[in-house]
């Protein structure tokens, strides 16, 4: 390979020169906007330059929204977290450019030009972005819908083997029955069920304990008469 000369060195810097860049500072802000678009397809969530207790901060929220309940669907509400800082960060880009006004001289066409494809960048991914989210919501909704219903399930089958247990006088035996809940979650879940039901009868009665009470009496005389009717007729 042949060297250089000296005076080719000489031109070369000089063209260097003259094709640095941009020269105003309107010019520079964005050339060093255009430089962080990486950031938008970059593998870390959280870029050097952004601050990692406030993407924690910000996660955290977005994750407890969602509720997860298991391991799976606390990675599918982290994933929807990502893709919302990732959001944020485009946001933020996208505000910052539009503030930076015009350009003047020379350089008008080129940070129009370049602007505008900044912002068909900005919109592919976003779009990409929004993809992602509603697949993992997709699957985040369906899972969560699966599991509960399946813990209603076995909840109800628990809570009737357990009062079956107590109306007949067993020793309760969960393990035998490989139940999962704990006597006392069963003793709260029926509680809550008894007292959805009681909330029915009090609702008829626009809550009047009187009223209520009153209605219980009725009962009480009315089985009382059916049963001295039956014993009548047996007799």
């Amino acid at each position: 390979m042949s060297e250089i000369s000296p005076a080719q060195l000489a031109a070369n810097r000089a063209n260097a020169a003259l094709s640095g860049g941009p020269k105003t500072e309107e010019g520079k802000k964005r050339s060093s906007l255009n430089a962080t678009r990486h950031g938008l397809t970059a593998r870390a969530v959280v870029l050097p330059r952004e601050d990692q207790n406030e993407y924690l901060a910000f996660s955290k929220k977005i994750i407890h929204d969602l509720g997860p309940g298991n391991t799976v669907e606390r990675e599918l509400a982290q994933l929807i977290a990502d893709q919302q800082w990732r959001l944020k960060r485009v946001a933020a880009m996208e505000n910052t450019m539009m503030g930076m006004g015009g350009a003047e001289g020379g350089e008008n066409i080129e940070i129009l030009t370049e602007d505008m494809r900044t912002l068909a960048t900005f919109g592919i991914y976003i779009q990409r972005i929004h993809r992602v989210m509603r697949d993992a919501q997709k699957q985040l909704t369906e899972m969560k819908a699966k599991r509960k219903a399946e813990q209603e399930q076995e909840m109800s089958r628990e809570v009737r083997i357990y009062k079956t247990y107590k109306m007949m006088g067993l020793e309760w035996e969960p393990y035998f029955d490989g139940f999962v809940y704990s006597e006392q979650e069963l003793k709260d879940e029926i509680y809550r069920r008894d007292m959805n039901l009681a909330s029915f009868g009090a609702a008829k009665w626009d809550y009047s304990r009187s009223k209520y009470e009153e209605s219980l009496k009725e009962t009480a005389e009315a089985e009382g008469s059916k049963k001295e009717s039956r014993e009548a007729e047996a007799l």
